[in-house]
């Protein structure tokens, strides 16, 4: 059963998530953001034929998900494309994973490949506007947790957050074999590191704008998490926008909800534009 949902879940990333706009662009793969010159540490650059010399451009950073141990910035190319075409430069990024790399390298590489983007931009003499981040599942926490924790550092501030089927709270899992090898323990021997490692507990006034989408029949995280997330965040004052895919889980949220994508990019566009 698994194996039909990965192949399923495969077909759906390849095909089925897009929502194209009219621009042209280049497509750059495999880019390495650290001398490391390590696949874990490379990214993807989609830029628009488009691009403007004269002025700020909007860009937005990807994550992919996997927990925190798997998967691939190919996962990402179909929301790629359609930022892309949609007017934004896109810098999709691969990360270390656990349990070799645990918690905060995967947020660390965010950290590099951010500053590693930024200064590729100025060489090529193309000028950065406002920049979002968008992940799903675990690349959501990664790139919740960053925004949130660097939310006042004038040099990091990320100006608008897209992030779907993403765990905001790590307590909600006692014996999570997958956090496990993420943080090093269970909940109850490591209680600290489950709290600090949570994007729920760094919301400060100073957050971005957040647009939070949850499958409402997720069976790997609970929709409730979205719920909660929504409400601390408007309890500290941040716009958030929310949105329920009512009939899919956690991998078809990923895979087939075209309206969660249309949302997210018009959510980004209003808010980078």
């Amino acid at each position: 059963m698994k194996k039909i949902l990965w192949t399923v879940y495969i077909l759906g990333v390849s095909s089925c998530v897009t929502q194209m706009g009219d621009k042209k662009f280049s497509f750059e793969e495999d880019i390495f953001y650290t001398e490391a010159k390590s696949n874990r540490q490379a990214a993807d650059l989609y830029i628009p034929n488009s691009i403007s010399l004269d002025k700020p451009n909007p860009a937005v950073v990807l994550v992919h998900g996997g927990g925190w141990s798997g998967r691939d910035k190919e996962d990402m190319e179909p929301l790629g494309r359609s930022l892309v075409s949609n007017g934004f430069i896109v810098f999709s990024i691969n990360y270390r994973f656990a349990p070799e790399h645990k918690h905060p390298a995967q947020v660390d590489d965010l950290d590099m490949a951010l500053l590693f983007f930024k200064a590729e931009m100025k060489r090529r003499k193309i000028s950065l506007g406002k920049i979002g981040m968008w992940g799903y599942s675990s690349g959501g926490h990664i790139t919740s947790f960053y925004a949130l924790t660097r939310a006042s550092d004038s040099n990091k501030k990320i100006d608008a957050i897209v992030t779907g089927g993403t765990p905001f709270d790590l307590s909600w899992y006692p014996f999570s074999p997958i956090i496990k090898p993420f943080l090093g323990g269970y909940r109850d021997e490591i209680p600290q590191k489950y709290y600090d490692a949570s994007p729920s507990n760094h919301i400060t006034k100073e957050a971005p704008p957040f647009f939070i989408y949850h499958g409402k029949k997720d069976e790997l995280l609970e929709h409730a998490q979205a719920n909660k997330m929504e409400f601390k965040l408007k309890r500290a004052g941040i716009y958030v926008e929310r949105y329920t895919v009512s009939w899919w889980g956690h991998v078809f949220t990923f895979a087939f909800s075209k309206e969660a994508i249309k949302r997210g990019i018009d959510f980004l566009s209003r808010k980078l534009k």
